[in-house]
Order: structure tokens, then sequence, then C-alpha cells
């Protein structure tokens, strides 16, 4: 845990060889320039008001997945930086809140993805869900643009049981196209795509 208050954190290459959670809380501005790794521990910077990318970087907690949580009671934290952000949470969750202007993002794998504040990406957005055990979820709860493609993909790969949902009720807005994917394995789970907005908009 690095608690800093209201002082600036800059981290490098940080790799937690474990299971235990990396937690960052400061008030300051938290800068990351290289990839920050766990071993199935959470990667937790909802205490990071003010997250920093000053190189293209990954956020993962390995294929066994710890969470990855970037977001701030209030939607009070924001996540900038032009460079790309590839998020892998394996079988954990992510958390997203307030995205301002970084260059790319990508969750590559996670179980649930949740987005609760406004997010603005330079090029392209690719969110994806997968469960071998339970229900891949994609909730969007905050208005998304992309100056590229937009893909959200939740896949239920397990056999029964796994589902797979794709929750929208924020507007998206795409500079390319807007993907949006729930596929299942088993006869009797469900995929379903629901979308409440009153803008989706796609250049292409």
């Amino acid at each position: 845990t690095i608690n800093a208050n209201d002082t600036d954190v800059v981290l490098g290459v940080l790799n937690v060889n474990s299971a235990a959670t990396l937690d960052i809380n400061s008030t300051g501005t938290t800068t990351l320039e290289a990839n920050v790794t766990s071993a199935a521990g959470n990667i937790a910077l909802d205490g990071a008001t003010n997250v920093v990318l000053a190189a293209d970087l990954t956020v993962s907690t390995g294929g066994a997945g710890g969470n990855i949580d970037f977001t701030a009671g209030g939607n009070t934290n924001t996540l900038s930086g032009n460079f790309d952000l590839d998020l892998t949470a394996g079988t954990g969750n992510v958390e997203i809140d307030n995205v301002n202007n970084i260059s790319s993002l990508d969750v590559t794998t996670s179980t649930v993805t949740t987005v609760s504040g406004t997010v603005n990406v330079v090029n392209h957005i690719d969110i994806n869900a997968t469960s071998v055990a339970t229900t891949a979820f994609i909730n969007i709860d905050g208005n998304i643009s992309a100056g590229g493609d937009l893909s959200l993909d939740a896949d239920g790969t397990g056999g029964a049981g796994t589902n797979a949902t794709v929750d929208v009720d924020a507007n998206l807005v795409s500079g390319g196209s807007i993907t949006l994917t729930a596929d299942t394995t088993a006869g009797a789970d469900v995929a379903a795509i629901t979308v409440n907005a009153t803008q989706v908009s796609a250049a292409n």
C-alpha cells in the first residue's frame, strides 16, 4: 500500500510477485511510466485521484486474475495521458470511471468490466469480458467516445451457466465503427445486449 496523501507518486516497472493487493492512494498526480503487474493480486488505483500515463503500458493481474480498479467515490478521479493502455485482469474484474484523451484503451481480459464515468479516447476502445464459470458482463454507465473503432464483446465460454451480457445505459460515439457482441457456447445460456441511450453514432 502506498499512502501519499497530496504528494505526487511516480511508478516505473512494478511487479508484485504475489497475490497481495497493490493499493495506491494519492490526491496528487500518480504517474505510470511502465507496466504494473501482479500474480493474481488486486491492483487498486481507486484512491489515486489523478492518474497520468507517461508511456504505452499494461496493467495486469495475470491469467488467474485479481481485480483492476481505477474508480473513486463519486467519479472524482481522472485517467489521462496520450498513450495506449491495456488492462488484463484474467478472471478478475475491471472498473473504470473518468478517462480523458488517452491514446487507446484495451480491456484484453476480464469477467466483468464496468465503466461508470465519462470516457474519451483518441483512437480505439476494445473491451472484452469472458467467463468460463459465471456471467461475462460489460456494464456501461458512463458516456463513451472513441476517435476510432469501439468494440464491446462479452463471451460465456464454459458451458451451462456461463451467460454473456452487454448492458449500455449511456451514449456511445465512435469515429470508426461500433460493435456490440454477446456470445455463449451452451444452448440454454443467455446472450443479451441492452442499450438505453440518447445517442449511438458511428462514422462507419
